[in-house]
């Protein structure tokens, strides 16, 4: 950037619409989030500090300060920040971003180094603008997180559209949820009995990760978690989109049964590692993604479709008539776009041809071979 008027100057800038210069400011927040979530304040506070005008441009576009994670741990910039200075960080954001939707973490580990924040959030006022949470290390047996679970139940999460359970426990029976307008929930290494009472008739997005059975002693078993995710999934089969289980416990046949009732499903992701060793993808999987002539489509909208697994073999050719079949569609059902595969053995050179083959006809295929300690592409083009 060229500076004819000296350092500092940001005369050039008058060239620009304010709305021009709010669109540069949320991309470069953007990125910086994408890289450091925990540290957009420091960007913030320099482009507020550059000059007059980008200040105005700052403070006059609440989406650059609707994201409060950096807040929740009372450390910016690195160092520890008194609570009474978090508190006042926080309440500027939540003044300047309103009235849009908030985004942030609430983690039980954080919450004993600032109470009145969380106390704070908790406000009615503000948890109608909760727009996007991540909830952390929550029990219901702790005082600070049945705040938590007492919100979630009290339905003033009217604008919350993301949610994202990691780490929690779900003691005893739970009692109702009624999120009406989430579109988007992960449950990462929590118990399933949560599934049992949650409403969400919005839903269209759904990920597990580490189905796990902490301190609920209906789940000691995986037959049981398996069978809380088949019966959730059931209830939203019209209106589930993209569907992500990586560590799910659910096998290939309940699997196989669950996709042939997902009509608008667009994105599969399957993955497993629970025994500590890669899922093996049978038969029974393969063959209910199959598109046969004459016969219903199975996930008629599918158009991206990753496994991460092992594919022996012996699967390869039944794999590649899967891919084959999907390639270009038909009447009942779309062309498969996009394919991912992660397979714990490396594909043989005429399976890897027929993949090059299905890249030539326009399907998007990335193929991947595990070398040494990370994920290696395999050269299909």
């Amino acid at each position: 950037m060229s500076n004819a008027e000296g350092p500092g100057s940001c005369d050039w800038t008058t060239r620009l619409p304010p709305e021009i210069v709010a669109e540069i400011f949320l991309t470069l927040l953007a990125r910086v989030e994408y890289s450091d979530p925990w540290n957009p304040p420091l960007l913030l506070r320099q482009l507020s500090q550059v000059c007059g005008r980008w200040r105005a441009v700052a403070l006059s576009t609440p989406k650059l300060w609707c994201s409060l994670l950096p807040f929740i741990t009372g450390i910016r910039d690195g160092r520890p920040l008194p609570v009474s200075a978090v508190l006042a960080l926080a309440s500027a954001y939540i003044e300047r971003s309103n009235p849009l939707p908030l985004k942030l973490r609430v983690d039980s580990k954080w919450w004993f180094t600032n109470p009145p924040l969380l106390d704070l959030l908790l406000l009615p006022s503000q948890t109608t603008r909760w727009g996007e949470v991540r909830i952390s290390h929550a029990r219901e047996d702790d005082a600070r997180s049945q705040c938590i679970f007492a919100a979630l139940r009290s339905a003033t999460f009217t604008c919350l559209k993301i949610l994202g359970l990691e780490y929690c426990d779900f003691t005893g029976e739970p009692s109702r949820i009624v999120l009406p307008m989430l579109t988007s929930l992960t449950l990462f290494a929590s118990p399933t009995s949560l599934l049992k009472t949650l409403s969400t008739p919005l839903l269209s997005h759904f990920e597990v990760q580490y189905t796990m059975c902490i301190g609920d002693p209906d789940h000691h078993t995986s037959e049981s978690a398996s069978a809380d995710l088949v019966s959730f999934i059931e209830k939203y089969t019209n209106s589930l989109t993209r569907l992500d289980l990586a560590n799910s416990l659910i096998n290939d046949r309940d699997l196989a049964g669950l996709v042939k009732k997902l009509p608008v499903l667009i994105e599969l992701r399957v993955s497993d590692m629970t025994s500590g060793t890669p899922r093996l993808f049978s038969d029974t999987l393969l063959n209910g993604l199959r598109s046969r002539a004459h016969e219903p489509c199975i996930l008629p909208q599918l158009q991206t479709l990753s496994l991460y697994g092992d594919l022996p073999s012996s699967a390869n050719s039944l794999l590649l008539d899967v891919l084959e079949s999907r390639c270009h569609g038909s009447e009942a059902c779309e062309p498969l776009r996009s394919v991912q595969l992660y397979p714990d053995v490396a594909f043989k050179p005429e399976t890897t041809m027929r993949l090059k083959a299905l890249a030539e006809k326009g399907m998007d295929v990335a193929a991947f071979a595990w070398a040494s300690d990370d994920w290696v592409p395999i050269e299909l083009v």
